[in-house]
């Protein structure tokens, strides 16, 4: 077993045992192969924010000697982002020749498309994102005399790849020999087509990418190699059209080496036939290339043989190859073209066999925010197709993000994308869409559109004029993190706030109305009578990655610093001339003076609220990124990157700020707890148990001064870049504030029974941590050589675990299966973490320790229709829960214990040398309606577990249901009885303990003890 942390209370150490056989972690990899890739978006439907990692590889396989590379970004939960794929990494566009994009992110479900070809608006085209495949087809090769068509394989994986390429005729022949390789991790490699040529099947040991691409026309036509997700007895073409300068070509490949009986059936629009079905029986291995008619849809269907195929569209001197779709969905996710363009998309829906499908299409903002819905019915065999700027009045391609599509049927659908002139440019499969996706209510996204000052009054207080749109009178502003109040003038007039003292440079102001918050509006503080000029600039940190194996300090990608106080510092006069903060991607504009031998500082310190990460070894002082300005009027925007061990501070600052942000997305009202974080990679276990008088040798938050000590010796166990215990931490800070936590403190092991106040606090904790990270892997590393520890709350048991209310894991599971959109087991659970964040507030208001039954019933107070399903996933691990019963469970903690009763039990922590297990102490709970004397007896009447009759020194305890000590029999007597005689009560509901460890006085060391005992209680 392996120590893990310090947790909340006395000396808290998380413990877990390491698990060697685990099951491969949930995550995104999206590939995009394509040299010409000029712009990505990442489509984010899942309800955790997503850190995202873009790697750029040379065509060896080698990382490429981008300035940045690999580069990190955050995208919103039910949120979009796009990349300028230059600009990401930091380099001109064309320094990106030969080269290829991995984006790869823990959280699972994200969906990528890419533009590539020219850089103007209306001049590209793009597609999804790649997926490799071990066998795949090609089923068109493009044929072009001025130029042989080049297929491109790209190996994704970080191992070899060995592969055979084969090409055929339209007949199924073998054209030339088959041509056989070895592909090296990451890399790429062009293969000439030979003459004839009309399709490709590739096989390989380890999953790649095909792609045949050629130059004639425009743009050059890019047809994908298809696997079995894209091969299917059932396929549709969604669109299809000749005249009007444009033609379709439906083109059929068998992707087996067996003949197959083909059927191919066009549909208008409205479902009539307008030319006879075509049937044909496919040689194996061979292409078809049916007729159709002027508009509409196809069907294609191959009883037993699974079919590739595509449509080629040929509009003006633009051909695009358009997929064919291989399975009906009710929901759909269409991510849009990658970046702004003036691309004015069509929805093709197309409806089954079975009845009306209604359809609901929603169009979101890449904030998660909803721009419009409209409802729709697509009729059975009939396809719907319209621009969105028809479908959506209120459809500005410059706020869409993207656009779900939800219905009570199945259908197929297709995103046609056309350029200039009407030219089909490409079309777009739908991805899938996040299970628990539910749009938001379509509301105006609030902005501020300028502020103003307002005349100083006679007191002297400041104020401003905001406006803005879509505010309404319940809005609320904030101004550097902090919320100002905020009134309303009549007649829809401006909005006045009094503005805070603020230091010359720029603030960020932001309004809230309606659950969404308006973009950052930067307001600018000039300095007094002082010339300045404006500057730019971004900051990162090298964030060391915490892999499978532990922290690898040879793999780092470059984090934005978010949210830091940025300081144009003098250091003549050692004072900041002007402040300001970076963003979510670590940019940040600041005031120059217009004046020589200036500073640009970046603080460890959040400016929004008060937390900050201290070097306590170098007294007490911030953490400093800083670099020379030089000529203020140089244009250049100013780049700062710590490279150095100083840059885990900026890693514990970030994740402080992801877990303030899971916060304010749940209730922008709830301002998070100030924090101070002491760390310093000479923070040796000898040096946290110095800081912490005593308390913990290793990471350390303590609620009751807002404090946190962070391990950073990493010959010991370092966790300055251990986000999921950095986050785990911070949850106990949260809960200390926000709810209630009884926790004894304590190690914890994976299989044990322990406590269940702790066990609720730290599986709580793991929770909490995985809802940040968007991710259900909880990963501790340790020193070099010691495999780190590894924990999955997807598993409802894990091996070796004691299910129940006293398991950490239980809590932990349960409530990532209250959250996450897996639907597995028992667990059909999909609710926002606001709600579950509402029940947990819940338990301020619980008289008597807080564990995880109280939790449960808090949570169906509100959610009451969810009590079947709530009881069996609490069964299934085995706790016998019984919603609407008071106790809800079976063996209720504390027992109870009536006047003139006498309860039975063992204890032992003789053997484990522990206070935190269910076996150190017993708890029971007795109540009196009109007060009472009470005599509590503790009479030992074996020498229990342990069997030891030298080590039998039980004491007792007696407190009120909010902990508070009313009296204690702990008198020095191996074996001896302990009385509470006489002690007058109050009404009120109390807590008995019995006890078997206590602290010598003189040694000030814990002894353990273990017996059985005999309880009794008088109440007169």
């Amino acid at each position: 077993m392996i120590v893990l942390k310090s947790c909340l209370r006395a000396v808290c150490t998380l413990v877990f045992v390491c698990l060697f056989s685990r099951a491969a972690a949930a995550q995104s990899v999206l590939n995009f192969p394509a040299r010409d890739v000029r712009g990505i978006s990442i489509t984010n439907t899942t309800r955790y924010a997503a850190d995202l990692k873009f790697t750029l590889y040379d065509a060896d396989g080698s990382l490429s000697s981008a300035p940045l590379n690999p580069v990190s970004r955050r995208v919103p939960p039910k949120g979009q982002s796009s990349f300028v794929a230059s600009e990401i990494f930091g380099m001109a566009e064309r320094q990106r020749a030969g080269t290829w994009i991995q984006a790869s992110s823990a959280t699972s479900g994200l969906e990528g498309m890419y533009a590539s070809g020219e850089s103007s608006r209306s001049g590209s085209t793009g597609g999804e994102a790649f997926d490799p495949h071990t066998v795949q087809t090609i089923p068109y090769i493009p044929s072009d005399s001025r130029t042989p068509t080049a297929i491109q394989l790209t190996n994704p994986s970080s191992q070899a790849a060995n592969f055979t390429i084969t090409f055929f005729n339209g007949a199924g022949g073998i054209v030339a020999s088959p041509f056989t390789n070895a592909l090296p991790a990451r890399a790429q490699m062009n293969i000439t087509t030979p003459p004839r040529a009309t399709s490709a099947r590739i096989r390989s040991d380890v999953g790649i990418i095909a792609i045949a691409a050629a130059n004639g026309g425009d743009i050059p036509l890019m047809v994908r190699g298809q696997g079995s997700k894209s091969q299917a007895q059932v396929l549709v073409a969604p669109y299809f059209r000749n005249g009007d300068n444009v033609s379709s070509q439906l083109i059929l490949t068998n992707s087996n080496n067996t003949d197959a009986e083909v059927t191919v059936t066009f549909f208008s629009n409205v479902g009539s036939q307008p030319i006879p079905p075509a049937r044909v029986l496919l040689r194996a291995n061979g292409s078809w290339w049916p007729t159709g008619p002027s508009e509409g849809w196809a069907l294609i269907e191959a009883p037993g043989a699974p079919l590739s195929g595509l449509v080629v569209v040929t509009s003006g001197n633009t051909r695009s190859a358009i997929p064919l779709q291989v399975a009906p969905s009710d929901r759909m996710l269409f991510s849009g073209p990658a970046g702004k363009t003036d691309f004015d998309p069509t929805l093709n829906l197309v409806g089954t066999w079975e009845r009306d499908a209604a359809v609901t299409i929603t169009l979101s903002r890449t904030d998660g925010s909803t721009i419009a819905k409209r409802d729709i019915s697509v009729a059975p065999l009939s396809r719907y197709s319209a621009k969105l700027s028809d479908l959506i009045s209120d459809y500005d391609r410059d706020a869409a993000g993207y656009l779900t599509v939800r219905s009570t049927m199945p259908v197929y659908g297709l995103q046609l994308n056309s350029g200039e002139g009407g030219a089909v440019l490409s079309g777009m499969s739908p991805q899938d869409l996040a299970p628990g996706f539910q749009p938001s209510p379509a509301a105006g996204v609030p902005t501020i559109n300028s502020i103003e000052p307002l005349p100083t009054g006679p007191d002297g207080v400041k104020k401003i004029s905001i406006v803005g749109q879509n505010i309404d009178g319940n809005a609320t502003l904030s101004i550097g993190g902090r919320i100002v109040p905020m009134t309303a003038a009549l007649a829809g007039g401006p909005f006045t706030a009094e503005l805070p003292d603020l230091q010359p440079g720029y603030v960020n102001v932001k309004v809230r109305s309606s659950g969404v918050e308006s973009r950052a509006f930067q307001l600018l503080v000039a300095p007094d009578d002082v010339p300045y000029v404006l500057r730019t600039g971004h900051a990162l940190y090298e964030k060391v990655e915490v892999l499978e194996s532990g922290l690898d300090p040879n793999r780092t990608v470059l984090e934005p610093i978010r949210g830091a106080r940025v300081e144009v510092w003098d250091p003549f006069t050692r004072q900041a001339v002007s402040v300001s903060e970076t963003d979510d991607d670590g940019n940040f504009r600041i005031v120059v003076p217009d004046q020589v031998g200036l500073r640009v500082r970046v603080l460890s310190r959040l400016r929004s609220v008060d937390v900050r990460v201290l070097d306590n070894t170098a007294g007490n002082q911030l953490y400093v990124l800083t670099k020379e300005i030089g000529d203020p009027l140089d244009p250049t925007e100013i780049e700062l990157i710590e490279s150095t061990r100083q840059a885990g501070a900026f890693n514990i600052l970030d994740n402080v700020h992801r877990g303030n942000a899971l916060l304010a997305q749940t209730d922008l009202q709830a301002a998070p707890p100030p924090l101070t974080v002491y760390w310093s990679e000479k923070n040796t276990e000898s040096v946290l148990l110095r800081l912490t008088e005593g308390k913990a040798r290793s990471t350390f938050f303590d609620p009751r001064t807002n404090t946190a000590y962070i391990g950073g010796d990493r010959n010991t166990d370092s966790d300055e870049f251990d986000d999921s215990v950095i986050l785990h931490e911070y949850a106990h800070l949260l809960a200390a504030r926000f709810s209630r936590d009884d926790s004894p403190g304590g190690p914890h092991f994976i299989g044990e029974y322990l406590d269940p106040r702790l066990a609720w606090s730290e599986g709580w904790a793991n929770f909490f941590s995985s809802a940040a990270r968007g991710s259900s892997i909880y990963i501790d590393s340790k020193s070099p050589g010691v495999p780190p520890v590894r924990y999955d709350l997807e598993e409802d048991i894990p091996p070796n675990d004691r299910p129940g209310y006293n398991s950490e894991a239980t809590v932990g599971s349960i409530l990532w299966d209250l959250l996450d959109e897996n639907r597995d087991n028992s667990d059909s659970a999909q609710f926002p973490f606001a709600t579950l964040w509402s029940a947990f507030t819940d338990l301020r208001s619980v008289r008597g320790y807080v564990y995880l039954p109280f939790f449960l019933e808090t949570f169906l107070d509100r959610n009451s229709d969810f009590a079947d399903e709530l009881r069996a996933m609490v069964i299934r691990r085995g706790l016998d829960f019984q919603p609407g019963a008071r106790p809800s469970v079976v063996n209720p903690f504390p027992r109870t214990i009536a006047s003139g009763e006498s309860r039975g039990g063992n204890l032992d922590s003789f053997n484990s040398k522990r206070t935190n297990l269910n076996n150190s102490s017993q708890f029971y709970t007795f109540s009196t309606a009109t007060g009472a004397s009470a005599t509590i007896t503790l009479v030992i009447d074996n020498a229990g577990p342990a069997n030891n009759p030298n080590a039998n020194d039980l004491d007792l305890f007696l407190t009120d249901v909010n902990g508070r000590q009313l009296a204690v029999a702990n008198r020095v007597g191996n074996g001896q009885p302990e009385i509470l005689s006489g002690v007058r009560l109050g009404p009120g509901t109390y807590y008995i303990e019995v006890r078997s460890y206590y602290t010598d006085d003189q040694t000030n060391t814990t002894v353990f003890n273990s017996g059985g005992y005999r309880l009794s209680l008088q109440l007169r």
